[in-house]
């Protein structure tokens, strides 16, 4: 029985190193690679988020449901400088941040176009069911299935971020839903140039 634990150990270390290399390969296939994806942690509420400029990070409005807190991601902490409750997106300044960044375009692909979703562990892929769902409004649906923390991740088409990640179906979470960057983006636009440099 000890031999055989030992021989399944060894077996798993073997294969670690393997996996951790095909993670580093999916995440070398985006724009900037996985660096800038980013945890935040605002009191007891966590959450995703991506730096769209050196120093300014977007995620979804729900993962900093404080008026006041420390808004944390890894080693920095950030100011909360837009929050769009309503349609639940919100923008984090770091001051003196040098991050890479995605890109992001604000037309948004047809349905049945293939996605990805980078959730800072993994790059799960998919593809876009429908737009505009009748049952919950101005977002866009994919086949993705997500967990908890993963609130702000960025979803890609080709090599560009097009959407935002909101919420899931609370059955199973095998469907996600994401507010197009369209919504928003000249927003985002004016707020890159404010903090250009800062």
């Amino acid at each position: 029985m000890f031999q055989k634990i030992k021989a399944l150990r060894s077996f798993a270390l073997l294969l670690a190193p393997l996996t951790f290399a095909a993670c580093e390969d999916e995440f070398s296939a985006l724009p900037g690679g996985g660096s800038p994806h980013q945890e935040i942690l605002c009191k007891n509420s966590t959450g995703s988020g991506f730096y769209i400029a050196p120093n300014l990070v977007l995620t979804a409005a729900h993962v900093l449901p404080y008026t006041k807190c420390k808004i944390e991601m890894g080693a920095d902490s950030g100011k909360l400088v837009w929050k769009d409750t309503k349609r639940d997106i919100a923008v984090v300044y770091v001051k003196g941040k040098k991050s890479g960044f995605y890109p992001y375009k604000c037309d948004l692909p047809k349905a049945g176009s293939y996605v990805k979703l980078n959730s800072g562990k993994a790059i799960k892929k998919g593809r876009i069911l429908s737009l505009n769902p009748d049952i919950v409004g101005n977002y866009f649906q994919t086949d993705i299935s997500v967990r908890y923390g993963e609130s702000g991740s960025p979803l890609f088409h080709e090599d560009a971020v097009i959407g935002v990640l909101n919420f899931t179906n609370f059955d199973d979470g095998t469907l996600s839903y994401y507010r197009p960057i369209g919504d928003f983006c000249s927003k985002l636009n004016s707020l890159k140039k404010k903090y250009a440099g800062k």
